[in-house]
């Protein structure tokens, strides 16, 4: 039966009139008949409808060319003018005031009933408002609508290029598939995502053709702030391309939504190896398995090679883009295909992902010519042959998307919990405020309780567990809403398995990393406590989170404002993207320097007061931030004719690092009175270049912690780093850098030798009188690791820094191993525990002050923002 239905389906895309020079070139630049599929192998041609070549010069997927942003979208508008199947919608600007739009197709009927269709999916979206019998019309006459988006992580060149023909190809052919598709389908599509990106990947693109010779500068900048990271958004929202897909989505309601990526051989169809997201319904689980083993299948049945699913990704973590679907009941997904980056023609060697596996069973060449025609014709087939499935089945996409709603709805009183709860009485209501502006931003529903409230938490309510009083006006984030699996997912705490295989964070619970208290009630009383929805806003403080922003912005005299360099390597620039994000979501000002700025500025102090070095986000080693890239030809970063958008910053050879001289230069710029701040590698860096004397990194061979929300101690409560701060921090902290501060080596842990009693018993030589062993004296405060020998301490008087020269643990990670997990996956950590956090390190007039963590991370750690903010605020007077 299943070849029967191949073979209908083949039948089904046979076609009429094709345009025989692009098919040829399909054919050209195709690298074997193995790599493309009846589905794509031609193009309609068309009187009215220019095709890609028509348009632009070259088809898609030909050789050494890629698209600007801006022309992809004079081609859809193109498709537009001359179809009435094809509609284009602007949905926002990004950080650089690029466009981004949204191109639907479809049949006429469907385009010129569009808002009809709309309607019907908004409605199906929240079964509190649909009644089942209504439902059941609007599955009836309704349209299920799949969403494509292309070109997020700018290397991943080929989706732009896909997605202008296979729009062109939705529009124009005739077959019995497309006609189905048309007809029963409306295909939704961004093809750029991050249009900054694309443009300065294009311009490199540009470079490489003129420049055979000489060595291709690396793309540095992607978007105005990061770069793979734009993935990682979808909980804080904090970039353009996020907010404005999720607009879209709120618009159309699509019932699938798919992000196009290239990076493993051939074609990987998303389901993952788990871990899984325990907040997720398993129907929508289900569906990814059996769409992605449907697509799989099919290619396999055409021939095709190196098509599976499940060994790549975890299904964890909801900062994706995708999970805009997912959070909303809406099926997310993606694919992973292989990808030159540049529109040439490659050989390659696939090793590791060619073998055979229970899930690859159809596995990869182990050696290939590839083309960037060879993308273009997997990611095509895949998405017709999903199209193709979702007009099959158009009825039950929409009834899924109801059910997935109203099982939503019941998950207050099913499994629970009934609602998220936070107390109007706290004190950091700046980030309470931010948190529940957030979740109204994703669509949750917030309300407010119009009285005090008394109850019990769990529930059943246990004998012993004593009620809780929330004040008048306390937040109240029910689960009996259609996105209440989003709000529980990035509400709940986490937990992670140390054997488990995972692919980015495991703790994100946003309470915890906002540092704002909040209760899980699983008691459903919880839901007759009178409330109103929110109308949101009414920030008491700064939109930055904390009143430290405030403070700093609005009673501070300019004059009297530190001036603030925030630097960058050349290596890479996505973590200190995060950090210019966030002083400007605080609207403090900054200037942007870069490595080799400082080693070209010996008088750093009379510039800057604070110099930021935030981490350079790969780990990077001290050396290679001192040094750079490798010596040879320059690799010039700068804006000419040839390549119009590569920015943010500019330098005619991105190979020289800080140098020595540069170290020397901060060195002096410390000592005489300025403030060094670093985080994770910059502060491996300032330690092992001796800026920051006595503070040493301490390997960790068991410390496994990837993306982990840690407790940590406020050791020095005089610093004023920590003001407002309780004796508990919770920070996000990610498997290293592990410190001690000191000259003294850390004690060895005391044993005894094999004799009489028990392992605490001493020992006890024979034929003498015993004399016992004195305690190991405990260091006096701010002595740990400077405290003297306990043989002849004053041979050693010499090497003793004095107190003021000391490095400080401001902040220590919790003392015991068992105390340090909050939220993610925490072994061995016993490596970790009660070594530093935040470290306070003098240096003649000046300070460095070294983060163990990433105090800003991905604009959702803003309950440790105010550690970074102190410190800037008491730059001339920390003690």
């Amino acid at each position: 039966m299943k070849k029967l239905a191949l073979i209908a389906l083949i039948a089904a895309s046979v076609h009429a009139a094709d345009d025989p020079e692009y098919t040829q070139q399909i054919k050209q630049f195709t690298t074997g008949p193995q790599f493309t599929t009846e589905l794509v192998d031609h193009l309609p041609a068309s009187a009215r409808v220019p095709t890609p070549m028509a348009f632009l010069g070259y088809i898609a997927g030909a050789e050494n060319h890629l698209t600007y942003a801006e022309d992809v979208y004079r081609y859809m508008r193109a498709l537009e003018a001359a179809s009435p199947r094809v509609k284009v919608f602007s949905i926002g600007k990004s950080e650089e005031g690029r466009e981004m739009i949204l191109v639907a197709v479809s049949s006429e009927q469907n385009i010129a009933n569009l808002e009809h269709y709309k309607d019907i999916t908004r409605r199906l979206s929240d079964p509190r408002r649909t009644s089942g019998e209504e439902a059941v019309r609007f599955v009836a006459e309704g349209k299920p609508m799949y969403y494509a988006t292309g070109a997020m992580h700018s290397p991943e060149t080929g989706s732009p290029e896909m997605l202008m023909e296979l729009v062109y190809r939705l529009a124009v052919e005739d077959t019995p598939l497309i006609r189905k598709i048309r007809d029963n389908v409306i295909f939704l599509t961004t093809p750029v995502l991050e249009v900054d990106g694309r443009d300065r990947q294009v311009d490199l693109s540009r470079y490489r053709l003129q420049n055979p010779k000489l060595p291709t500068p690396p793309l540095v900048y992607w978007g105005h702030y990061v770069a793979h990271d734009n993935n990682r958004d979808n909980m804080g929202l904090a970039l353009a391309l996020s907010r404005n897909v999720l607009t879209a989505y709120f618009d159309f309601h699509p019932q699938v939504i798919h992000d196009l990526h290239e990076s493993v051989p051939f074609m990987y169809v998303s389901t993952g190896t788990g871990p899984y997201n325990s907040s997720l319904d398993p129907i929508m689980v289900d569906e990814w398995h059996r769409m992605a083993w449907h697509e799989v299948q099919e290619m396999a049945q055409r021939g095709v090679p190196g098509v599976w699913t499940w060994g790549f990704y975890d299904g964890w973590a909801p900062n994706y883009m995708f999970w805009i679907g997912m959070g909303h009941n809406t099926i997310g997904r993606f694919y992973e295909t292989f990808g030159n980056r540049y529109p040439s023609t490659e050989n390659r060697v696939v090793r590791g992902q060619s073998d055979r596996e229970w899930y690859r069973p159809n596995p990869p060449l182990p050696t290939v010519k590839w083309s960037l025609r060879n993308n273009v014709n997997y990611q095509q087939s895949g998405l017709l042959l999903a199209l193709s499935d979702m007009a099959d089945r158009r009825a039950h996409f929409l009834e899924q998307f109801y059910l997935l709603g109203k099982r939503s709805v019941a998950k207050a009183t099913n499994e629970g919990p009934a609602a998220w709860v936070f107390d109007r009485g706290q004190k950091r209501l700046g980030n309470l405020y931010d948190l529940m502006n957030l979740l109204m931003q994703h669509g949750i529903e917030v309300q407010t309780s119009e009285e005090p409230f008394t109850l019990k938490t769990n529930w059943p309510p246990k004998t012993e567990e004593k009620a809780v009083t929330f004040a008048a006006g306390s937040f109240i984030v029910r689960m009996d809403q259609p996105y209440s699996r989003l709000a529980d997912t990035m509400l709940d705490t986490q937990y992670v398995r140390s054997d488990e295989k995972v692919y980015d964070d495991t703790g994100w619970t946003l309470g915890y990393l906002k540092n704002v208290e909040f209760k899980r009630v699983a008691n459903p009383d919880v839901l007759k406590v009178r409330m109103h929805l929110w109308a949101g806003r009414e920030m008491p403080v700064a939109p930055a989170n904390n009143a430290e922003a405030l403070f700093f912005k609005q009673h501070w005299k300019d004059a009297a404002r530190p001036r603030i360099a925030i630097m960058h390597t050349w290596l890479r620039t996505q973590d200190e993207g995060w950090w210019r994000l966030a002083l400007e979501s605080m609207d403090i000002p900054y200037t942007y320097i870069s490595t080799q700025d400082a080693s070209r500025t010996p008088n750093l102090r009379e510039k800057f007061d604070v110099i930021l070095f935030p981490p350079t986000g790969s780990n990077n080693s001290s050396q290679e931030i001192v040094n750079g890239f490798a010596p040879g030809p320059p690799l010039p970063w700068k804006k000419t004719e040839l390549t119009p958008n590569l920015g943010v910053d500019q330098t005619d050879d991105m190979r020289p690092g800080l140098g020595l001289t540069g170290v020397d230069n901060i060195a002096r710029f410390v000592e005489d009175g300025g403030l060094l701040i670093t985080a994770r590698d910059t502060s491996v860096w300032a330690a092992d270049y001796g800026l920051a004397r006595w503070v040493r990194v301490v390997p960790s061979t068991k410390l496994r912690a990837p993306g982990t929300i840690v407790a940590a101690t406020v050791i020095d409560k005089k610093s004023p780093i920590v003001t407002g701060y309780d004796e508990t921090i919770p920070l996000y902290f990610s498997s290293s850098p592990v410190f001690r501060v000191g000259l003294t080596p850390e004690p060895p842990a005391e044993t005894r030798p094999s004799g009489r009693g028990s392992k605490d018993d001493p020992d006890v030589p024979q034929g003498r009188p015993f004399v016992p062993l004195p305690e190991r004296p405990k260091p006096a405060a701010g002595e740990e690791g400077f405290q003297p020998p306990e043989d002849l301490p004053g041979n050693s008087d010499y090497a003793m820094p004095r107190p003021e020269d000391r490095p400080r643990v401001i902040v220590s990670f919790a003392k015991k191993a068992d105390q340090l997990l909050m939220s993610g996956m925490l072994d061995g950590g016993d490596e970790l525990a009660g070594k530093p956090a935040v470290i306070d390190a003098p240096r003649g007039r000046g300070h460095v002050i070294l983060f163990a963590c990433n105090p800003m991370w991905r604009q959702n750690t803003q309950g440790s923002y105010a550690l970074v903010m102190n410190a800037i605020m008491n730059w001339d007077h920390l003690r």
